[in-house]
């Protein structure tokens, strides 16, 4: 299981890898780019959840399946906030995030 990192001021772009060093900003950016079992830690801030076709929705299947699925959690509990999030047919542990 690989670890990946995101922060309020991470950079969404080729080359970054995703590390504590080197955050990505978004959380569909790093789902599109990580696979099943891996882990995506969301350090301390406040993340607005954008994309397309439907700004607010995670997609089904993103990251990982329902037998290899991908984590996203809070670096420290309750201090990660994901304002716009709608889940649909997606099952979620909060993980210590704050989905708004």
């Amino acid at each position: 299981m690989a670890v990946y990192y995101l922060s309020p001021t991470g950079i969404d772009e080729a080359g970054r890898d995703g590390s504590k060093g080197q955050p990505w900003n978004s959380i569909r950016y790093s789902l599109n780019r990580v696979g099943g079992s891996n882990r995506i830690i969301l350090l301390d801030g406040s993340y607005k959840w954008s994309g397309t076709p439907y700004p607010g929705e995670i997609p089904v299947g993103a990251g990982g399946t329902a037998n290899n699925p991908t984590i996203v959690e809070a670096n420290n509990k309750w201090r990660a906030v994901v304002q716009g999030a709608v889940q649909h047919g997606v099952q979620t542990q909060s993980g210590g995030v704050n989905f708004c």
